[in-house]
């Protein structure tokens, strides 16, 4: 028998999101909370509660019409419908994105009118704007002052606002006429007029400003608006009908492409997330299959962009893939996401403003079961193991501060002939915080298993728990731990399976023999 030995010391290329189920990169994992750092090692990571309102009156259902995240306050624009009478609101959580810590109480503020489409902030007048379903333009502040803009487009049943240059836009809405133009403010953003349109040969499904145009999406194609609104404006077709998919509904702009989902509201995720550039569709990244068969209902999944270009996919299940770094992602996982299925606009991601920061994610949902609307943060671009109701740039110990856990599964190895594990080895530093419990476990998964009923694989699985407990006053010393899974169970391969906590994982090894 000849011993050999299976090295991991390079975590760097994150969560695998190619289209391989076997011979994956050896710098690739799948992981459940858990980040690599910009040095190539891992640590736990995760969510946790900032703040929720129980909405007033109980309602019968709601939808998040909006969500933005300015410097470190979440701003959630809400509607809520109770015996067929809607009510929206704007709902405040300030210091979510800024390392306060939790929880939060929420300030909310009663719009004039119902909500019923996307909200723009400018920040040329720090002011948000948003369309009530009667056609008046509203602003409100920050602190929740609302002011009437303009009532000139009054129905027309328009639903959406953005901002695109020195101007505002308006699209939307079940107007056979209306539906299909996309109407434009003077430079004051306060004059608008029903003269003021672009007309398109469809019905107008999602607008996208990018740098140096502006994307209209249409069911009968992608458009693209260069110029300047108002005086020379230059409309070109850069994607034909046929090349439209039902995700471009609810695209989201890096740089100048339009990253998007096969499907919004009907059918089944493919998994794979797409990226318009130019005029040409293709498939960037693949999500993992079985998180894509748990999903039900509408809006499966949601892409949405975050700061420094990075995206992010919210699923309807808690699943969330995030990008640490363009082309670096990991995934994370919560259980709160009790979202109607049934039900559209349930849990956004907040859109980035000025000046917020990029180590979090901020979502707003509606919880069905408690009626409720809930902010919940992430933390996925962290350096250092970190409380998840703390800033990452303190060591913790806050009110109710607690490290979360991580596990991640190693990229497959397969030998030539049948082999066992004898032995893993960890290596691994703890965080630093006294209130904190470093742990690690390990798994040993043996994959290519010969002649194996599939009601026995599961119980082939071999588990070492650690025999050291570790101080928590070491930090940046690491030790190298000796596992034994006395795994007894020959294969072709083998996957090993790590959880911890409150620790940063520098290198595996696993010995063999065959």
């Amino acid at each position: 028998m000849a011993s050999f030995q299976i090295t991991y010391d390079d975590f760097s290329g994150g969560q695998y999101m190619g289209n391989k189920s076997t011979n994956l990169p050896k710098n690739t994992w799948h992981g459940e909370n858990v980040l690599p750092l910009p040095n190539g090692q891992l640590i736990a990571s995760g969510q946790a509660n900032a703040a929720t309102w129980v909405v007033t009156g109980t309602p019968d259902s709601g939808s998040i019409q909006d969500h933005w995240v300015i410097g470190g306050d979440s701003y959630a624009f809400i509607n809520t419908i109770k015996s067929s009478v809607s009510t929206s609101r704007f709902v405040k959580t300030a210091g979510v994105n800024n390392g306060s810590t939790f929880p939060i109480t929420t300030s909310q503020t009663s719009l004039t009118g119902t909500l019923n489409g996307k909200v723009a902030y400018y920040p040329a007048t720090s002011l948000f704007y948003y369309i009530n379903t009667a056609g008046t333009i509203y602003s409100v502040t920050t602190t929740g002052t609302i002011a009437s803009v303009s009532a000139a487009l009054a129905g027309l049943t328009l639903t959406n606002i953005t901002g695109y240059g020195y101007r505002l836009v308006s699209w939307g809405g079940t107007d056979a006429t209306a539906k299909k133009r996309l109407y434009y403010s003077d430079t004051t953003l306060a004059t608008w007029s029903t003269l003021n349109y672009y007309e398109f040969n469809g019905t107008i499904l999602n607008v996208l400003p990018r740098t140096n145009d502006l994307l209209v999406v249409c069911d009968t194609g992608v458009f693209s608006l260069v110029g300047v609104l108002g005086s020379s404006i230059t409309n070109q077709l850069i994607v034909p009908q046929e090349n439209v998919t039902e995700g471009m509904k609810d695209a989201t702009i890096v740089g100048r492409n339009m990253y998007f989902l096969d499907q919004l509201a009907n059918g089944s995720l493919d998994g794979r997330i797409y990226r318009l550039i130019g005029s040409t569709v293709q498939s960037t990244d693949v999500l993992d299959t079985k998180d894509i068969a748990s999903q039900v209902g509408l809006e499966q999944a949601r892409v949405m962009a975050v700061n420094d270009g990075r995206l992010i996919v919210m699923m309807r299940s808690g699943i969330c893939y995030a990008e640490t770094s363009k082309g670096q992602w990991c995934r994370l996982t919560f259980s709160s996401a009790n979202v109607d299925s049934s039900a559209a606009k349930q849990q956004q991601i907040g859109r980035p403003g000025p000046n917020s920061l990029n180590e979090y994610i901020v979502l707003a949902s509606f919880n069905s079961i408690t009626k409720s609307i809930v902010i919940d943060r992430f933390i996925h671009n962290a350096i250092t193991p970190t409380p998840t109701n703390a800033d990452i740039t303190i060591s913790g110990g806050g009110s109710g501060a607690n490290y979360p856990s991580g596990t991640v599964t190693l990229s497959e190895y397969f030998h030539s002939k049948p082999f066992t594990v004898k032995e893993m080895f960890v290596e691994y530093s703890v965080a630093n915080d006294i209130s904190c419990t470093p742990s690690v476990s390990v798994k040993i998964v043996p994959t290519g298993n010969i002649d194996v009923l599939v009601t026995n694989i599961a119980n082939m699985d071999s588990t070492s728990e650690p025999s050291i407990a570790q101080a928590n006053t070491e930090y940046n010393t690491y030790v190298f731990e000796r596992f034994r899974p006395n795994n007894a169970n020959k294969s072709f391969g083998v996957k090993p399976v790590l959880t911890f906590s409150a620790v940063t994982i520098k290198r595996v090894i696993v010995n063999c023999e065959d």
